[in-house]
């Protein structure tokens, strides 16, 4: 083979890696991505959605459920837990029928003990 068709044969395999791995790279949250699909299933909860990129939870009970759609937090987005006490537990449970992983690359703070659940396909 000439020095030409091994540089063509190169460059097209060079450009079809580009393709394949593409067409595979994982979906990422947005930089604004909140959690979607609230639904209190235990104790006192209320929700404040400041603008596109905060998201305010006030726990008003010492245990509380809350099941999600998707709980991602984007990189520019910020969710906090607002709890009555260091002793409280929030338990965040992601239901939701997406396939691809949760993920949490923005601030989450609370004063209590939280927990994320997600099921696994």
């Amino acid at each position: 083979m000439d020095i030409s068709k091994r540089i063509n044969f190169k460059f097209t395999a060079f450009v079809a890696s580009l393709l394949i791995s593409s067409a595979i790279t994982p979906v990422y949250a947005s930089d604004s991505m909140l959690p979607q699909g609230e639904s209190v299933v235990a104790g006192s909860v209320s929700f404040d959605r400041d603008g596109v990129n905060n998201l305010g939870i006030h726990q008003n009970s010492d245990r509380a459920i809350i099941n999600w759609d998707s709980f991602n937090v984007g990189r520019n987005a910020t969710i906090e837990f607002f709890q009555p006490s260091s002793n409280a537990l929030a338990v965040n449970r992601i239901v939701g029928t997406g396939v691809d992983p949760t993920e949490i690359l923005g601030s989450l703070t609370q004063m209590g003990g939280l927990l994320c659940l997600t099921q696994m396909v």
